[in-house]
């Protein structure tokens, strides 16, 4: 099994991949994960990588294609779930041409939301920098401040993209490109929408639910 959850920063797709992930022996690719793991490790895509992030261009979509698709090839158990993958339509279209040599994907499930919460999502988030696992002050608070419940170190932190300003133009930018997406896989017959701006209980159990209708 191979699905896509698209949507835009902060709605907490990274959140329900982890959690269903879990229930059900998935794997995750998080683009923004692997990457950064590519580079840290050297690897030839990794340091291809590197040269557009220390010049602070955007890493080109052919680069994040092969990062994923090399990831892909050492996934190995019941599945993966493509957290914030493709996230341009020519990330779409090269993603699609590579799996057209395997089964293909097997569905597309849109979180939508109202901007104001997602800028409120954002802000409150914090990541821990040893294990990835995501928080929010609010919502979802670690037991001890700055400490991570799942691995015990201090190192919990706030990305320089999660800050309000930045949060807002990512939004902006995101919009007409994640609507290209969506029309994209709605005419493929694979999408699904979830409503995102809910408790995290609610969300999670209609995502199973739509899991479990593609087993």
């Amino acid at each position: 099994m191979i699905v896509v959850f698209l949507g835009p920063p902060a709605i907490g797709k990274g959140t329900q991949a982890r959690r269903i992930a879990r229930e059900r022996g998935l794997s995750v690719i998080s683009t923004g994960d692997k990457l950064r793991e590519a580079v840290a490790q050297g690897t030839d895509v990794g340091q291809e990588a590197k040269k557009f992030i220390d010049q602070g261009q955007l890493v080109p979509d052919e680069v994040v294609v092969r990062i994923v698709t090399d990831s892909l090839r050492s996934i190995n158990g019941n599945g993966v779930i493509l957290d914030g993958f493709p996230r341009t339509l020519s990330q779409a279209e090269s993603l699609e041409t590579h799996l057209e040599k395997e089964a293909g994907l097997d569905g597309v499930l849109h979180f939508e939301a109202p901007t104001e919460m997602l800028i409120g999502r954002a802000s409150g988030r914090r990541i821990c920098r040893n294990c990835q696992e995501i928080y929010h002050l609010e919502f979802r608070p670690p037991r001890s401040e700055g400490v991570c419940d799942a691995c015990g170190q201090e190192t919990l932190y706030q990305r320089t993209d999660d800050q309000e300003e930045a949060v807002r133009r990512r939004l902006e930018g995101d919009q007409l490109t994640t609507q290209k997406l969506v029309d994209f896989y709605q005419e493929r017959g694979l999408l699904a929408r979830v409503a995102a701006d809910r408790d995290v209980d609610s969300i999670a159990k209609d995502v199973s639910l739509w899991v479990e209708g593609l087993s």
